[in-house]
C-alpha cells in the first residue's frame, strides 16, 4: 500500500522540524521531543480515566473523554502541543501506537490549526485554545475560506456500537495509511 500524498507531506514536515529522519523501523519518541510538538507519556494499564486523571494532575482542562475503557494510546492536544499517551505494558505495539497518535496530532489537530491561523489570522489561535469565541469578522473569514474556527474536537468517544463516522474515517486513514509511514517503510 502506498502512503497518500498528505501523509508523505506531513511526515516530511515533521521530520524536518525534528531535524532528523531516523532509519526504519522508526522510533518517533525522541523525534516528538526534538520537534517540540509534545511529550510522550508511557502509562501502565492505560485507560480513558487514567489519561484524564494524569491530565487533571498536570493542570489541563480535561473535556469529557467518554466511557472508561482500555487504551493502547491516546492524544490530548492544546495550545499547539500534544501529550502522546502510550500503553507501556504493550512493548510490541508502542512504536506503531505512538506513530498513530502522532499522525492524529499532525493531521487532525496541527494541520487544521495552521489552516485556521492562515485563513483568519494568528489571533484565531486564542479561539482554538479557548475560552475566547470567534468574532463575527473571524467567523466570516473562516467560513469564506472553508475552515472551522473553534476548539479542537477529540476523537476518543466510543459507544457499544463503535464510533461516529468522522472518528471512524480518521482512525481508518491513520490506521491503514499514515501511521505506517512514520514507523515503518511505506509499501
Amino acid at each position: 500500500m502506498t502512503a497518500p500524498v498528505w501523509a508523505a507531506e506531513l511526515a516530511a514536515r515533521f521530520w524536518d522540524r525534528a531535524g532528523m529522519v531516523p532509519p526504519y523501523p522508526r522510533d518517533v519518541r525522541a523525534a516528538i521531543t526534538r520537534a517540540g510538538v509534545g511529550t510522550v507519556v508511557p502509562a501502565r494499564g492505560l485507560t480513558v480515566s487514567a489519561m484524564a486523571r494524569w491530565l487533571a494532575r498536570a493542570g489541563m482542562r480535561v473535556p469529557d473523554l467518554g466511557a472508561d475503557r482500555p487504551l493502547r494510546g491516546g492524544l490530548y492536544a492544546a495550545g499547539g502541543v500534544g501529550f502522546f499517551f502510550v500503553a507501556a505494558d504493550d512493548p510490541d505495539e508502542k512504536r506503531f501506537t505512538l506513530a498513530h497518535e502522532l499522525g492524529h496530532y499532525l493531521r487532525d489537530y496541527l494541520q487544521p490549526r495552521e489552516r485556521v491561523a492562515a485563513a483568519v489570522g494568528p489571533a484565531a489561535r486564542a479561539v482554538l485554545d479557548g475560552p475566547r469565541r470567534a468574532t463575527v469578522p473571524e467567523a466570516v473569514r473562516a467560513a469564506v475560506r472553508g475552515v472551522r474556527v473553534g476548539p479542537f474536537a477529540h476523537l476518543m468517544t466510543r459507544t457499544e456500537f463503535g464510533c461516529d463516522p468522522a472518528t471512524a474515517a480518521a482512525e481508518r486513514d491513520l490506521l491503514k495509511k499514515a501511521a505506517a509511514y512514520f514507523a515503518s517503510p511505506p509499501s
